[in-house]
């Protein structure tokens, strides 16, 4: 049996009617195992760049940060009922207060290793992920099971001479 490999940009991830949309998509194709490869919301990675470049600065990024939160917490309550909607901004706010120690720290040295960068921009992919697969959950049903990865738990990067790092 074959796998269905979907992989999804910022654009079609933009807002609740754009992860519905990718959702129905994914639901709509053949029923074999299926692997779906998401980026952060569109813009998302962008902003988290700027916030990073904010904090380096000695800027307060609580603004930029607060809006991210927004702009997950809106979708999320579009796509998922109030009790998965609620787990979801526990599980992003946790995210979020581990964003600031690292930013803070970031602020206090007035520098952004890559390390650092690479770490803060990555969890617009997982958000995306965590959000689209408790959507899929909801509207698929317990019938077809779901299961969010997150990469930082599967792949792992050597940085060396094939990267240029």
């Amino acid at each position: 049996m074959g796998w269905m490999v979907h992989k999804f940009g910022g654009t079609s991830l933009a807002d609740a009617g754009c992860f519905r949309r990718v959702a129905n998509i994914v639901e709509s194709g053949p029923r074999v195992p299926t692997v779906v490869v998401v980026s952060a919301m569109g813009g998302l990675t962008d902003a988290l760049f700027s916030i990073i470049d904010l904090a380096a600065s000695g800027s307060d990024p609580s603004e930029p940060l607060a809006a991210i939160r927004s702009r997950h917490a809106t979708a999320a309550g579009d796509l998922l009922s109030e009790e998965d909607a609620a787990s979801f901004l526990a599980d992003l706010d946790r995210d979020l207060g581990d964003i600031r120690n690292v930013l803070d720290a970031l602020s206090l040295v007035r520098s952004a290793s890559p390390r650092s960068r690479d770490l803060i921009t990555g969890y617009g992919e997982i958000w995306s992920a965590r959000l689209l697969a408790a959507h899929l959950e909801r509207s698929l049903g317990p019938a077809t099971p779901v299961r969010c990865i997150n990469a930082r738990d599967v792949v792992t990067i050597e940085r060396g001479e094939t990267l240029g790092l």
